[in-house]
């Protein structure tokens, strides 16, 4: 049998303890004044139009699949503001920095002035 130093078992027991502190991996649920995604039907042939704003897992931003900075990001959505029957869905996927998360949701409140009732601003469920 070995027999470690005090200081030696010390030290694992801190360093253990350490690692049992992760921060939380869940983000903020959707705003409350945004609205619920669309639930579609056999009887709608076309979904309305939108445009969609994905955030991968590795925290990058695409506009309908096109991979944007932040700055084209804000550009994106000035122009949408002009197109009032266009929805902007926020799908963000699993794993992502919150830090991204609340950084789009912000700029899409400032710049569409997402309300409750007449909100422009969507967030769908989770991509995997």
């Amino acid at each position: 049998m070995i027999k470690w130093p005090r200081s030696l078992a010390t030290l694992a027991v801190v360093l253990g303890a350490s690692c049992a502190q992760e921060e939380p991996r869940a983000c903020q649920p959707p705003r409350a004044d945004w609205q619920d995604p669309p639930i579609t039907s056999a009887s709608v042939v076309e979904p309305p139009p939108f445009n969609r704003i994905t955030i991968t897992s590795d925290s990058r931003i695409r506009w309908n699949g096109l991979a944007v900075s932040d700055e084209q990001l804000r550009t994106f959505l000035k122009k949408a503001r002009d197109y009032p029957e266009y929805d902007v869905v926020l799908t963000p996927e699993m794993g992502l920095a919150c830090s991204t998360l609340e950084r789009v949701r912000d700029e899409m409140q400032t710049t569409l002035g997402c309300k409750k009732g007449s909100s422009r601003c969507v967030e769908s469920a989770t991509a995997q």
